[in-house]
């Protein structure tokens, strides 16, 4: 098994929260920013629970993969877009960034640890930020 396969499994093993329904409160908020809906608490909260733990497991995955196993980094460059991007868990990013902006999000963000990482968790960012902001960490 090569590199980025080991990653893309261990990340898929790790997509679902901690918290189950908390990704069904992403799936509806991520189907209501498409259709331009008014979102609800809950999936304002689960939008935000799910981007911070996204973020917070790339992350984590990073450093046990770049800094500790020195894996190859463009393998886990392959592995987020695999999962993320392809697996349809990123959501367009001129959406997330409006959603970010809105008064209801920023008051749960403040909740957050790493509010931050919420974004690269919801929409991804380039190679070079994911990058800068994993090294920042470690």
């Amino acid at each position: 098994m090569n590199q980025c396969d080991i990653i893309c499994n261990d990340l898929r093993r790790n997509l679902m929260p901690p918290i189950p329904e908390m990704f069904d409160l992403y799936t509806s908020g991520k189907h209501a920013l498409y259709r331009g809906d008014d979102l609800s608490n809950e999936q304002i909260e689960g939008l935000i629970a799910c981007g911070s733990y996204w973020g917070n497991l790339i992350r984590i995955k990073y450093n046990h993969y770049i800094n500790v196993r020195e894996f190859e980094r463009w393998t886990f460059w392959n592995a987020l877009i695999f999962t993320f991007l392809w697996g349809q868990l990123w959501i367009d990013s001129d959406l997330i960034k409006e959603f970010l902006k809105s008064k209801q999000a920023k008051d749960v963000l403040q909740y957050i640890s790493n509010p931050e990482w919420v974004s690269i968790g919801l929409c991804g960012a380039s190679w070079g930020k994911i990058i800068k902001m994993c090294e920042k960490c470690y």
